[in-house]
């Protein structure tokens, strides 16, 4: 009879210290190569954020924005320094890890809405819960409430063709808040809106960051959508130079 190796349970990761930052980066450094050149984009990032925080993040074009909230997210890597995700280092976990991290623990919200046109709402909603293997039923029932969450239930059998750009973001929203992540990523989640209708889709974001106690991320050059956040980091080639509160 062959003999058969078990391989042991892996370790149960420890319970995230709830008054350690849920997110923190030291010395954080990027870097883009391409035909010989060399392109710094961030030098020396040190951050903390706090759980159920509410961080802008502004700057000039090009300043590293969109790179940080990548980098912090795990979605690039970095060159130098540390990031820690829930008091685990980004470095410390293999990809397959990381990649369910991003899949239970975080959602994203982009300008671009990023919905697959010939799915409905619904649909475009529970498609990271099937990816995570939830069973059908359980995840149409969660994106059922997360559309209801941010108050477009009715219009759940729609394409996004059919929806304004205002409910498109609002879907949007839902995808990334339907896993009740602990992080969302937001990147410019106003910039494809009009001015009213911007301030609409945050308002529901600010409100939903107050109610459930998640922590956003948001990369914005909206002055008003800054305003409305815990804290703001200002960024200059790849710096961040200062901070303010906020609401």
């Amino acid at each position: 009879m062959p003999l058969r190796l078990r391989r042991a349970p892996a370790a149960p990761e420890p319970a995230p210290d709830p008054a350690a930052p849920i997110v923190r980066a030291r010395g954080v450094t990027k870097v883009y190569r391409g035909e010989g050149v060399e392109t710094p984009a961030l030098q020396g990032v040190d951050l903390d954020v706090a759980r159920g925080e509410m961080l802008a993040i502004m700057g000039p074009s090009g300043c590293g924005k969109t790179t940080l909230l990548n980098c912090l997210a795990g979605l690039d890597a970095i060159d130098g320094g540390t990031v820690e995700i829930e008091g685990v280092a980004l470095a410390a976990r293999s990809e397959r890890s990381r990649t369910l991290q991003r899949a239970k623990r975080m959602g994203f919200v982009f300008q671009a809405f990023n919905l697959l046109p010939v799915l409905t709402a619904i649909e475009n909603v529970e498609v990271p819960l099937l990816v995570a293997g939830l069973a059908p039923e359980e995840a149409r029932s969660k994106a059922l409430g997360a559309l209801a969450a941010v108050g477009i239930a009715e219009r759940a059998d729609h394409r996004p063709a059919e929806l304004s750009g205002g409910q498109q973001q609002r879907v949007a929203i839902a995808r990334s808040l339907v896993n009740d992540p602990a992080i969302v990523w937001a990147d410019e989640p106003t910039g494809n809106l009009d001015t009213a209708t911007g301030r609409e889709v945050f308002a529901l974001m600010r409100g939903l960051n107050r109610e459930r106690g998640q922590t956003y991320v948001v990369v914005t050059h909206d002055p008003h959508v800054a305003s409305l956040c815990d804290r703001t980091v200002h960024m200059e080639s790849g710096r961040i130079v200062r901070e303010e509160r906020g609401a």
